[in-house]
């Protein structure tokens, strides 16, 4: 099975462990915890050592109300904003359903001009199918 957007954020995880960079936050989704938290080994060890920071997991077909990453990314504004003041880079992978949603949620916490400038700074990257 395709394991989704982690796979590439997944090795920029293990450049900053072994840069010891620290301080990132994983926004994950997919759409069971059971069936679809890949690399879940991996991520451990990644909070463990604080290469990971944080991490949010939502996963769309569990509860009662079908939640994205999207609607991880709005719930979290003040956190992100307060991230991106302090220099904070941010990539973005997955579906194009899902990588729109984070973009307009994107823009509606940092606004468009912001968030074109990262885009051109390299601060906002996508990859995306």
């Amino acid at each position: 099975k395709v394991k989704g957007g982690i796979a590439g954020l997944r090795a920029h995880l293990f450049h900053r462990r072994k840069k010891k960079l620290g301080d990132a936050w994983l926004l994950f989704g997919e759409r069971g915890h059971a069936t679809d938290l890949y690399y879940a080994e991996d991520l451990k060890a990644f909070a463990a050592d604080r290469t990971l920071a944080r991490t949010d997991l939502v996963f769309s077909r569990e509860g009662e109300s079908r939640r994205y990453v999207q609607h991880l990314v709005a719930e979290a504004c003040a956190d992100i904003a307060a991230w991106v003041a302090r220099g904070a880079s941010i990539l973005v992978c997955g579906g194009l359903a899902m990588a729109a949603g984070v973009q307009d949620a994107l823009i509606a916490i940092l606004g468009e001009e912001k968030l074109d400038q990262m885009t051109q700074s390299g601060l906002y990257r996508r990859d995306i199918y």
